[in-house]
């Protein structure tokens, strides 16, 4: 038997087995689901570093060598920026290896730069490992979305999808909170060892709980792989295109425009001595309470998410729903109306944002499903980070140029318009089915 053969065996044995084994994980739904949510929290343990870095590297910069505030800007920001050139090397990755192989590259890159936050000084020696953290980040998330991808079908995607985008955000809970107290007792060196320490649990969990499928293109070596440009001019390229544009609204209005703003906005709303259950508080604390009530509900609500999209209604009109709303809400928020007031209008902006992600990503979802997953994940998470990247920059320009209010009026505008070209569409959806 020579050893073409023997491969053509081999790979003919491993795809009867992938086969073999989605199809017990039908009929096992918990053991699919145990993959999602194995895979999130092994994502969250190792999140807790970079989380971490947001809160203490602003107050303990000089214990690493930094010796200027832009230093620390850049750092926070170099993780991201390097993913964008270097997201198409991932989808490869993915193409050539299993989704565990990945996750064990991406859990290893974690513990060690969440080490070396701490022990390495200097701003180039940091700003390399930052750079290493991006990838390491790419992969975790690549790995994530491809594990709903696989791991699910048309009726349970959603719900899915949501479980993991909840689950694993609890890293950032984890790490900002734990990092932050531990920081002032202990400074950033100590909490750097203790937090890579604390990653060591997403070893076996990899091991134990993230599937070991490849992609249908990395299953079938020989089929005919679809160019990035030609992802575009497949059928349904329009949806997909859609979704994207979609995608780059949400970051920059979300995750750009507001996460940079909003204790900014607090402050200039808030009034002088304003208590809470007798106790005062600052526009930071404020503002770090609604991200951390939004972490806190997002393992709950995004799953039920998931779940109500996955029925006989559909993606589209939730997708609708939040959008206006997220438009209203955003219009009020410019407005003048009483502090109180005002903080539950922004409680019910994160619930939009918790319901606008879950739905999106569940449609890009549904989209690498039918094929080319690596690929359709590369540009949609490439999307997605320039939608964020650009969102603070954005920003600060309307805030120099108008009032502060207007980012927000803004916001709720560009909403309203992705939410009736929606709209419009799904319209015309309705009166084609009835011709």
């Amino acid at each position: 038997m020579n050893l073409l053969h023997v491969s053509n065996v081999n790979r003919l044995w491993f795809c009867e087995w992938n086969t073999w084994r989605r199809e017990l994980s039908r009929m096992t739904k918990v053991s699919i689901h145990r993959s999602v949510k194995g895979t999130a929290i092994a994502t969250a343990l190792c999140l807790m570093g970079d989380s971490m870095l947001y809160v203490v590297l602003p107050l303990h910069y000089e214990e690493v060598g930094l010796t200027a505030l832009w230093q620390i800007g850049v750092l926070l920001s170099a993780n991201r920026l390097i993913r964008l050139p270097l997201s198409p090397f991932i989808a490869w990755v993915y193409e050539k290896f299993t989704i565990r192989t990945g996750m064990w590259a991406a859990v290893i890159i974690a513990i060690l730069t969440t080490f070396a936050y701490g022990w390495v000084e200097g701003f180039l020696g940091l700003l390399l490992v930052r750079c290493i953290w991006g990838i390491g980040w790419a992969l975790f998330r690549m790995a994530g979305y491809l594990t709903v991808v696989t791991q699910s079908e048309d009726g349970n995607r959603g719900e899915y999808m949501g479980a993991y985008n909840g689950l694993f955000r609890l890293g950032s809970l984890g790490g900002m909170l734990v990092g932050g107290i531990l920081a002032d007792m202990l400074g950033l060196k100590w909490v750097a060892i203790i937090l890579a320490i604390a990653m060591l649990p997403a070893l076996p969990m990899v091991a134990a709980w993230v599937p070991t499928v490849l992609t249908r293109e990395a299953i079938q070596p020989g089929v005919q792989r679809i160019g990035y440009i030609g992802l575009f001019r497949q059928s349904g390229a329009l949806l997909f295109l859609g979704i994207l544009c979609t995608g780059i609204v949400m970051a920059m209005v979300y995750q750009g425009l507001y996460t940079s703003t909003i204790s900014h906005l607090v402050g200039e709303r808030m009034p002088q001595d304003w208590t809470f259950l007798g106790f005062a508080v600052g526009a930071a604390t404020i503002a770090g309470a609604l991200q951390a009530l939004r972490w806190t509900w997002d393992p709950w609500l995004s799953p039920w998410i998931g779940r109500t999209i996955d029925g006989s209604s559909g993606r589209t009109p939730m997708l609708i729903g939040s959008l206006i709303a997220a438009a209203v809400l955003f219009m009020l928020v410019s407005t003048t109306l009483p502090f109180i007031v005002w903080l539950f209008l922004l409680i019910g902006i994160m619930i939009t944002g918790t319901t606008m992600h879950t739905v999106v990503d569940s449609m890009m979802a549904d989209r690498a499903a039918l094929g080319s997953s690596a690929r359709i994940i590369t540009v949609y998470t490439i999307a997605v980070d320039v939608g964020a990247s650009i969102g603070p920059t954005l920003a600060y320009v309307f805030m120099d140029t108008f009032q502060s209010s207007s980012v927000y009026m803004f916001s709720g505008f560009i909403l309203l318009l992705v939410g009736a070209l929606w709209f419009w569409r799904e319209l015309r959806m309705k009166v084609s089915r009835r011709t």
